[in-house]
């Protein structure tokens, strides 16, 4: 539901803009304000500001064209009072202006921290180089972050002792990849993720990640991190990130992987 306020977010957003010249303050002002409350149910609000958009654009249009009829005659024509207040009635007084941009500008704050903020993992398509035990690889980013195999179900499972062991999601598009976070299991066997490569690249059918780079050099467990890694990849870009253990006679289990978009992305993106 993040990932698709986002995108309703933008739109909103970009609608925002466009009204704030057309529609009477009061209106737009109301709408952004209900926008900026609201948690992930927002359709109805959606919904409401898109005709409250289109009303403003049709009163805009209708507007400049009484405008274009007006100039026409000005050479002959003499405002009244009423004449006067009715034009002024239909425009955005300055002090309006203002309120109005800084919730706009508020809004994309909030859109920009939405997006940061969200887990691009999360049931996103995964592969790994081998299941066992029904761990299977979707397991480690259906947004459960239980630690213990068999009381949550929620963790991977490579065959025991293989040679380096692999774990990839595909994030469908390319992101500058800041934050990875792992979870690792808890109530056995946490040993066996020491040591771990943390793979961000473009490639997918490989064993690691073909074409990609490394967030660092290898990670591993000192047993008081309870169990959860934070690994900044600096904002590597690519499309799949994945999980490697280097060596012979590796097991891999992940209990859930989080990726977030980085907020500075470097330029250089993976071959």
């Amino acid at each position: 539901m993040a990932s698709q306020l986002v995108v309703w977010a933008g739109l909103f957003l970009s609608c925002a803009v466009s009204m704030v010249s057309t529609a009477p303050a009061e209106t737009v002002m109301k709408d952004l304000k209900k926008f900026c409350e609201a948690g992930d149910e927002v359709d109805q609000d959606l919904a409401q500001f898109a005709h409250d958009c289109q009303m403003a654009q049709k009163h805009n249009s209708e507007l400049k064209t009484k405008i274009k009829a007006l100039e026409k005659q000005q050479n002959n024509l003499v405002f009244n009072n009423e004449a006067l207040e009715q034009i002024q009635d239909t425009c955005l007084k300055t002090d309006d202006m203002k309120e109005v941009l800084d919730i706009v500008r508020d809004l994309k704050k909030k859109i920009e921290r939405m997006e940061g903020e969200q887990n691009l993992a999360r049931y996103k398509p995964t592969e790994q180089s081998s299941t066992a035990y029904n761990g299977f690889s979707d397991r480690a980013v259906d947004g459960i972050t239980h630690g213990h195999y068999y009381t949550g179900r929620s963790c991977t499972h490579t065959e025991g002792n293989q040679q380096d062991p692999w774990w990839y999601v595909d994030l469908q598009t390319p992101y500058p990849i800041g934050l990875v976070r792992i979870y690792n299991r808890q109530e056995c066997c946490s040993e066996r993720i020491n040591p771990f490569i943390v793979l961000v690249g473009e490639g997918r059918h490989a064993a690691p990640l073909s074409s990609s780079r490394q967030c660092g050099g290898e990670w591993g467990s000192d047993f008081t991190d309870k169990g959860v890694f934070s690994i900044d990849c600096g904002g590597i870009w690519g499309r799949y990130v994945g999980v490697s253990l280097p060596g012979a006679q590796r097991t891999l289990t992940l209990c859930e992987v989080q990726v977030f978009a980085a907020k500075n992305p470097e330029k250089i993106k993976t071959g």
